[in-house]
């Protein structure tokens, strides 16, 4: 799930602060429905930014279908590598005799056995998990995990899971959910179906004023509110009009419209997600129905990550679309 986590990447030795995750169920159940096949990954252009390619022995030149394991280095990549180890149920302790030798300052030769009394230990799990490059049928080159993974809420299934998900944060601090085809899967769940938006442009003071209001309702985090704010004063610039809330369970997002560049665009109050756009006509026709829906008939055309590069990406595109709507103008 994309996060603000590439801010100072270039202090990261210093600064950085590895996520981990407990649990993957609580995170997937918003991407997938029980039973779905799905991938842990990330775009190349993200994976290619980590400082720690070389650490962990990863490639740097993208290669489709290339594939290879990260070096066991910390405590996700060791486990996925070497296994990992749990007291045995119930607990019982063995005796492990060791050989110690050394030579003290005196040059006096000490040699001796010692027994060690230690918890035995057996093995959990030993995933060997690899990643695998692969670019899917929008053209995006993207790094995943090399075999599918399936979302079912049981034991067996949330541990390898979850294992996957902490073996990219332990190198990249981040992850992204890709469905079975290798497409972006789409964040659905949360609503706020009792709000009523203010109608007109974003550019409008008491519209703006009021979005943020209601946004302060759901999103209690200063700093995600003031993320939230900051995209909006971008989108703010190019003056959308305010549509309304996103369609069947769109994750807290506000549907913004550039009706002069053929385009719905739709925003979420809360970090760590994306941005969508989908060309006008198709939103409107299709009126998007559901997560399958939206998979199926391709009705998005971009999808911009809430990142480091996300102001820079999403004007370029507003730009291009406005240069390029201006170029379609027929002067009479």
């Amino acid at each position: 799930m994309k996060n603000d986590y590439f801010e100072n990447q270039a202090n990261d030795s210093v600064k950085r602060k590895h996520v981990r995750i407990l649990n993957s169920s609580k995170y997937l159940s918003a991407f997938l429905d029980e039973g779905e096949a799905f991938y842990v990954g990330l775009l190349y252009e993200d994976y290619i930014n980590s400082p720690y390619l070389d650490k962990y022995g990863l490639p740097k030149d993208f290669v489709d279908d290339a594939t290879f394991i990260p070096k066991a280095r910390k405590s996700a990549s060791k486990n996925n590598v070497n296994g990992k180890f749990v007291r045995k149920q119930p607990e019982e302790k063995v005796t492990n005799t060791k050989h110690i030798e050394y030579t003290t300052k005196d040059g006096t030769h000490v040699s001796y056995y010692r027994d060690f009394h230690i918890y035995a230990k057996v093995l959990l799990h030993k995933y060997n998990m690899q990643f695998t490059f692969k670019t899917n049928i929008h053209g995006q080159k993207i790094v995943v995990s090399s075999t599918p993974l399936v979302y079912i809420n049981d034991i067996e299934n949330n541990m390898k899971n979850t294992h996957v998900i902490n073996l990219f944060c332990e190198i990249f601090n981040d992850f992204e959910i890709f469905t079975s085809k290798l497409e972006p899967a789409i964040h659905f769940n949360k609503r706020f179906d009792m709000e009523l938006l203010p109608k007109g442009t974003l550019n409008e003071a008491e519209n703006f004023d009021e979005v943020v209001r209601i946004s302060s309702h759901y999103v209690k985090d200063n700093q995600e509110q003031k993320a939230f704010q900051k995209r909006l004063h971008i989108l703010k610039e190019y003056e959308p009009d305010i549509r309304g809330k996103g369609p069947n369970n769109f994750f807290g997002y506000i549907v913004f419209g550039f009706s002069n560049l053929d385009i719905i665009l739709l925003e979420t109050m809360y970090s760590e997600n994306a941005t969508y756009v989908f060309k006008l006509s198709d939103y409107e026709t299709n009126i998007i129905r559901d997560k399958q829906s939206v998979q199926r008939e391709k009705l998005m055309i971009e999808r911009f990550y809430h990142d480091a590069n996300w102001e820079t990406r999403i004007r370029r595109f507003l730009n291009k679309r406005i240069k390029s709507s201006e170029g379609n103008i027929t002067h009479v």
